[in-house]
């Protein structure tokens, strides 16, 4: 059979034709195939990027219902999911706990950064709330909410405010009113940090931080001035309506300042009671300590809220653990001699105080002085952290 070339050559070609049509079928198709996954690729980045555009927008918005100024949200949302996420339920707790955390955030003590150390103290400052539960007074059983109202509304007898509950003893319905007035976040804020500061600056009296403690202190009292003077409002029978400072308020602060100085003291506070917890014989003078800077902060508070009550409040904590370290000192010197400390001079005990070697609760005799030292800056000793027992008002420089 003869070979046919023209045919051959036909049919190559078409053979040939074919293939190609098939290869540009096949990268076609490839190409389509890529180009949907592509698509799909970015249409899921797409979705990605918007649920997390939705989820920073919802971020954003809810720290701004806490921390209320768009530069600190800005701040914050700068720094990240994880920062964001930190500031977000900081602020969710702090709210929680009676805390104010735009104001907070806002304190000497947080820098611009929102660095961890801001975090370390914006949360070791809310903290302070833990374990202040109020407690109802034994035998009143529970106070429900709105008690106080009804209470006022029942003590009515169309003589005014002073109420007679029984020969010889009445209230004012507005005092009873204001005994268990909550403190407002505010309170509790300022109350927080200061509480903190002052257990810091006992903790650790040689910190290098000392100073920038005690500047704080001093513009927290100041702003504390500050607010409570712009809350003054002067009723017709000269009550002060508005200064927040309650029976209740000064119960509060007395108890943040118990529960924040007992573990420098190493004693335990119990909330409930709202005391130190009783330990043992040998170290009852420590629960006086601890009355001593309860009266000491509650003072200093005092600069700013110039309240008669909170002064007074102060001074009888102060006046009672002074007696009882009184009775403490004398019982030591008069009974056991052995534990008694006898610098032989005044310049001696001066020596040794300043170069702290002297324990909270130490009795020392020197020049017919009997002294206790608390470790305390006591207001009529000149700001020393010692009482002179048998000498009151020293005109001493120790």
């Amino acid at each position: 059979m003869a070979f046919n070339l023209q045919a051959f050559g036909a049919g190559f070609a078409k053979k040939l034709t074919e293939d190609l049509d098939d290869e540009r079928d096949r990268i076609n198709k490839l190409a389509d195939d890529e180009a949907m996954v592509a698509t799909r690729q970015r249409l899921t980045k797409n979705a990605e990027r918007e649920a997390e555009q939705k989820i920073a927008d919802e971020t954003a918005g809810l720290l701004q219902s806490i921390y209320e100024d768009p530069d600190t949200v800005a701040k914050i949302m700068a720094g990240g999911k994880m920062n964001a996420d930190f500031w977000l339920t900081a602020g969710q707790d702090a709210i929680k706990k009676g805390v104010a955390p735009n104001t907070l955030i806002n304190f000497p003590s947080i820098s611009n950064e929102l660095n961890q150390e801001d975090k370390n103290t914006f949360t070791e400052t809310v903290n302070m709330s833990d374990g202040k539960e109020e407690a109802t007074p034994v035998g009143m059983g529970k106070i429900s909410e709105g008690a106080e109202l009804k209470a006022i509304e029942t003590m009515s007898d169309g003589t005014g405010d002073s109420i007679e509950m029984s020969e010889g003893f009445s209230i004012n319905k507005k005092a009873f009113a204001a005994l268990y007035g909550e403190p407002t976040k505010l309170d509790a804020t300022y109350g927080n940090r200061l509480a903190k500061l002052s257990q810091l600056m006992a903790q650790k009296p040689d910190s290098p931080k000392m100073e920038s403690w005690k500047s704080e202190q001093k513009i927290l009292l100041k702003d504390l001035a500050t607010m409570k003077e712009a809350e003054r409002d002067k009723s017709g029978d000269g009550v002060d309506e508005g200064t927040k400072i309650t029976a209740g308020n000064i119960s509060t602060f007395a108890r943040e300042i118990r529960a924040s100085v007992a573990p420098s003291l190493g004693l335990e506070y119990d909330s409930i009671e709202d005391r130190f917890n009783a330990i043992d014989a040998s170290r009852r003078h420590m629960l006086d300590i601890g009355e001593l800077e309860v009266s000491n902060e509650l003072m200093t508070r005092n600069t700013a809220f110039k309240s008669d009550g909170m002064k007074a409040v102060a001074e009888g904590i102060y006046n009672r653990a002074v007696s009882n370290l009184t009775d403490y000192g004398f019982n030591i010197k008069n009974n056991e001699a052995d534990k008694l400390k006898k610098p032989e001079s005044i310049e001696a005990f001066k020596a040794t105080l300043k170069a702290g070697k002297y324990n909270k609760g130490d009795v020392i005799f020197v020049s017919g002085k009997v002294i206790v030292y608390t470790g305390v800056a006591d207001r009529e000793m000149r700001g020393n952290p010692f009482l002179v027992l048998n000498e009151r008002n020293i005109d001493e420089d120790f």
